[in-house]
């Protein structure tokens, strides 16, 4: 699937806030994974791919889990209290 003119505003505006964060610069340019327990971005993003309305491009509360953490029971907590 490609991105349409809002997806890539959105995008744009995404990275240029990562510039303005030093502790989150290394994050611009990267792919994200979507944890999406309910499968509400499967469910949606069809639909909202299909709208040139940048109101339906929002941007998630995010979570950037360290993923060299050998402690899988606090990973799986941190998991557990997204999905709430």
């Amino acid at each position: 699937m490609s991105w349409n003119f809002t997806w890539r505003s959105v995008n744009d505006k995404f990275e240029a806030f990562l510039d303005t964060k030093p502790t989150l610069s290394h994050l611009k340019g990267k792919i994200f994974h979507v944890w999406d327990g309910n499968h509400r971005l499967e469910a949606w993003l069809p639909y909202i791919s299909q709208l040139d309305d940048e109101t339906w491009h929002v941007c998630p509360t995010t979570w950037v889990v360290n993923a060299k953490i050998r402690n899988r029971g606090y990973i799986k907590t941190l998991m557990d209290s997204v999905n709430m």
